[in-house]
């Protein structure tokens, strides 16, 4: 990705990632922060329903490993909606899209975006997510 392009897929908002892997979470704030991003970050489902009591200022994405521990992050998406409606949601996981709808765990259409990935992949999707439900 060229300079220019990068800086076209910066955007800014506030992103809550929720997985419990601490070292993702890490890099996906570095990711994100490069890109003008303010990123609030989860180990699980619990932390992420208590920052999004407290935090004052909107949610406009959340980033949700679909396998939480004791947690489904589709559930996780539909408890916090339902206090703030204003986030989008981008769901994430190591299975393939395809495995994931096959076990019903995933419906065909929403945002998804497989693990490993890169930062400009990473942007593209949080841009893309935020684009198609304004």
């Amino acid at each position: 990705m060229t300079k220019r392009s990068r800086k076209a897929a910066r955007s800014s908002g506030t992103v809550l990632v929720v997985d419990a892997d601490h070292a993702l979470r890490a890099l996906v704030r570095r990711l994100l922060e490069s890109r003008d991003y303010r990123v609030l970050d989860a180990g699980d489902a619990a932390a992420a329903e208590q920052i999004a009591r407290v935090y004052v200022g909107p949610i406009h994405l959340l980033l949700v490993e679909l396998d939480l521990a004791g947690a489904s992050g589709l559930a996780l998406a539909d408890r916090l909606r339902a206090s703030r409606p204003e986030p989008h949601v981008v769901f994430m996981s190591a299975d393939a899209k395809a495995d994931l709808i096959r076990k019903g765990q995933l419906a065909a259409g929403l945002p998804f975006i497989r693990k490993p990935f890169d930062g400009d992949e990473l942007a593209l999707m949080l841009r893309a997510a935020l684009a198609a439900q304004r």
